[in-house]
């Protein structure tokens, strides 16, 4: 990436993230347990979908109190080192007028 290619240039299209999020999920090697990856998903749709920092604050508190997160330090690693750290790049809070595709494969 350019030095100085601006934050928009890379802002996430959100059916990526979504599928990426699905894939870690659900592969058996990342150790979400079946009855966690649906509520898991759906958190982590929460999250991305904060309108607001207060609401993402407490949308990331709900996902950190989760079972699915307290029991899985590998998807606590990932989380923290992947996704949480760059949050700009893909919550709505950070996105406020932009546009982002629509993935109707997700919207469950």
């Amino acid at each position: 990436m350019h030095r100085h290619a601006s934050f928009e240039c890379v802002k996430m299209c959100i059916c990526a993230l979504l599928q990426a999020w699905w894939r870690y999920i659900s592969a058996n090697v990342n150790g979400v347990k079946k009855i966690h990856q649906e509520s898991l998903f759906s958190d982590l749709r929460s999250v991305a979908n904060a309108e607001i920092l207060i609401e993402l604050d407490l949308r990331i508190s709900h996902l950190k109190q989760s079972a699915a997160y307290k029991g899985n330090t590998k998807l606590q690693h990932w989380l923290k080192g992947t996704w949480l750290n760059c949050m700009p790049l893909w919550v709505a809070a950070y996105r406020a007028g932009l546009h982002t595709a629509i993935c109707w494969l997700f919207a469950i």
